[in-house]
């Protein structure tokens, strides 16, 4: 991440937005990890998986395929674990070979730098893991030897993916999770039209930086709907309302309102109509209070 004078960007949604400015700036990202596969190392590593699984020898498929887990880079390290679920759920007693290799990972996140494409990485592939192997118990140990040993860039990192993309593993929050996660939000305007700017600057910057910008408002909106949801089955009512009010200043009501969906999605449209009263969505909600499913809008 992009630090700018002796204050980091906002963690959560500018780390996935900062990637994504990544991937509109070049063409492909260049891992910064020595001892990482390039790719078409690891193309083989999973070719020989692969074969492995087809010949029958699952203890081979599974070797190579948490090889790859553990140093390829990419999509081909998050991919590879619904590989690694079907054949050590065949045969359970592969497993300790799965657990010994997400310790290293775990390991590696909690003393690693903050904010390098390595450690989002690392965290998204330990995510898929947990979900996969219904492990959701992890996070919060993971969190825990991070905040103990590692740097709250880290923590916050970790916590915010995780609330995104695997929120099983982050219901109990704490006071400074939810000031995590609200800040993430809070910031993360300002920190995507810093690197607009700064993708201008390059050959061909206008077309990259009106296509981050697009990627990053929904971005923004579809995250802070997670956060919120996340913060809503805590009981964090407040908190919630603060990612909404931050959500629709950094983005808009239409993009808010469209962004939600799942079991608190009535009592998260309350919330966003307090702000956005002229809204389509709101007006007919207005309109029409007795023909809506909402649920009662929240005590604050």
């Amino acid at each position: 991440m992009v630090r700018l004078a002796v204050r980091a960007p906002p963690v959560g949604v500018t780390r996935r937005v900062v990637h994504a400015a990544l991937l509109f700036a070049l063409c492909a990202c260049t891992p910064a990890r020595v001892g990482l596969l390039s790719n078409q190392s690891a193309e083989e590593l999973i070719s020989r998986a692969e074969q492995a699984g087809r010949e029958g020898d699952r203890r081979g498929a599974v070797e190579s395929y948490l090889e790859c887990l553990e140093w390829c880079p990419g999509l081909d390290g998050l991919l590879v674990v619904n590989d690694l679920g079907v054949h050590i759920k065949a045969d359970p007693s592969l497993a300790a070979l799965l657990w010994n290799t997400i310790e290293r990972i775990e390991e590696r996140v909690v003393v690693a730098p903050a904010s390098s494409q390595v450690l989002r990485n690392d965290i998204g592939r330990l995510l898929n893991a947990y979900n996969v192997f219904s492990r959701p118990e992890r996070v919060q140990s993971l969190l825990k030897k991070t905040l103990q040993r590692g740097s709250l860039n880290v923590y916050a990192q970790i916590l915010t993916e995780s609330a995104r993309d695997f929120p099983e593993g982050v219901k109990d929050l704490s006071s400074l999770d939810v000031e995590l996660l609200v800040e993430s939000v809070e910031g993360a305007a300002g920190g995507d039209r810093v690197l607009a700017e700064l993708l201008k600057l390059t050959p061909g910057g206008d077309a990259k930086a009106a296509g981050f910008a697009a990627h990053a408002v929904k971005s923004r909106a579809e995250t802070a709907a997670a956060y919120s949801r996340l913060l809503l089955s805590a009981g964090k009512t407040d908190a919630a309302a603060r990612v909404m009010r931050a959500a629709i200043a950094g983005t808009s009501c239409d993009r808010v309102l469209g962004a939600m969906a799942g079991p608190e999605q009535s009592s998260l449209t309350d919330i966003v109509c307090r702000h956005c009263a002229t809204s389509a969505v709101c007006s007919k909600q207005v309109l029409n209070p007795g023909n809506t499913n909402s649920a009662p809008s929240p005590t604050q």
